[in-house]
């Protein structure tokens, strides 16, 4: 088993705030040990490989060059399946991650 580290940020009052740790937890495994499947670096695929959705349809409808450039960029990290849901890709094939807005605070 690989160590893992995780990080999370929040901008307060202006600054950048961040904390990592350092977690034992395989790469393949989400919180409660069920299985996840990976993506990315060590694990390849093909834009059919993909599921239907958002993120395949994205990427099918880029230019040959654009999927080719996204597809090398997403072989270059390790990601969970369940990362598609946040996972963009712009005109030029630069993938990115764009979180959802968070809902007002009550």
């Amino acid at each position: 088993m690989r160590p893992r580290t995780v990080c999370l940020f929040a901008v307060t009052a202006g600054l950048l705030v961040g904390a990592c740790s350092v977690t034992a937890t395989p790469p393949d495994t989400q919180a409660g040990g069920v299985a996840q499947q990976m993506l990315g670096k060590g694990h390849p695929f093909t834009i059919a490989d993909l599921p239907e959705g958002r993120f395949r349809s994205r990427l099918e409808s880029l230019t040959p060059a654009a999927q080719d450039r996204a597809i090398a960029w997403l072989h270059r990290f390790e990601f969970p399946l369940n990362d598609l849901e946040s996972l963009q890709v712009d005109d030029e094939g630069g993938v990115f991650y764009a979180d959802s807005p968070l809902p007002p605070a009550e």
